[in-house]
């Protein structure tokens, strides 16, 4: 099993941002563990809308090629970006069906319907609440 989530980055109690890391050992398929955890977005400016850092799409990417050989691929969370096939969607939809696998995602209640669109129609949907 491999995978990745989305960590929150706090200082003193706010939220300023948010860092992918990744899950599972990756060091055979050239992923090295200082590359385990990158920054995808971060708060700028007096609106405080977040800013998604490029480079993060590009790492997830590669992440995702290295996860191919494994049986089970763990994201959290699918959400807005991937809704309108931004995000990691295009780095998911590429991975998808090159091998015998299963995805276990976390996914935004808002964000269900236009991802499965765009990858077909969920096995299961386990609803947390919240």
């Amino acid at each position: 099993m491999v995978g990745v989530v989305e960590n929150a980055v706090f200082v003193a109690q706010a939220r300023i941002g948010y860092n992918f890391e990744a899950l599972g050992d990756f060091g055979v398929f050239g992923v090295e563990h200082s590359d385990r955890v990158w920054p995808v977005a971060r708060r700028e400016g007096a609106d405080g809308r977040y800013v998604f850092m490029p480079d993060a799409w590009v790492r997830a990417e590669r992440w995702m090629r290295a996860s191919e050989c494994h049986e089970v691929l763990v994201i959290d969370e699918l959400g807005r970006l991937e809704a309108g096939g931004e995000g990691l969607m295009p780095a998911l939809r590429a991975s998808l069906g090159r091998v015998p696998r299963h995805v276990i995602a976390a996914v935004r209640r808002d964000a269900v319907k236009e991802i499965e669109c765009q990858i077909g129609k969920f096995d299961r949907i386990f609803d947390l609440g919240g």
